[in-house]
């Protein structure tokens, strides 16, 4: 008589349920990302900041973003060939992504958390009024950042509420 061991389904379907939500999330992390890259309504934001500052962190969560979204992809599928083969070092690795993974979450959200005080208490005003008196006519890069906001916003309300 023979014994067939059929242990650990269990554990195998509850980690393909868990991939397909990891899946989920890599595939709305690579969406937001790209939205805020492309999207010309959040696009001169991430200009207008890059603007402002020296640094453009901003745009780099939007760069994380797609990053992580498809490494998410990958790794799922990873943990998927691992769980349905049972490999023990697919697995492994992949316990290793998601702690990396966790923490470019987490540096995305600190960075979006970050920035979106960034422009409170009417700092907004004083960034649009240096670049429509200072800048408008002298950097290439400008004219199309002010148009587009002129066409999104309301812009007499960013620069003449003084």
């Amino acid at each position: 008589m023979t014994i067939r061991r059929t242990g650990g389904n269990g554990a195998k379907v509850s980690l393909m349920i868990y991939m397909l939500l990891f899946w989920t999330s890599g595939l709305a992390l690579l969406f937001i990302g790209l939205w805020m890259l492309l999207d010309p309504k959040r696009n001169y934001i991430l200009q207008l900041v890059d603007f402002s500052e020296d640094d453009p962190l901003l745009t780099f969560a939007a760069y994380i973003a797609i990053v992580a979204g498809i490494v998410s992809l990958f790794v799922g599928f990873i943990g998927c060939c691992g769980a349905v083969q049972r490999i023990r070092c697919l697995i492994v690795g992949f316990m290793l992504c998601l702690v990396v993974l966790f923490l470019a979450d987490v540096s995305i959200g600190t960075l979006a958390l970050v920035f979106r005080n960034k422009f409170a208490n009417g700092q907004i005003t004083v960034y649009m009024k240096n670049l429509t008196l200072n800048r408008y006519n002298r950097d290439a890069w400008v004219k199309p950042l002010i148009d587009t906001i002129q066409f999104y916003v309301s812009y007499d309300v960013l620069v003449y509420d003084f």
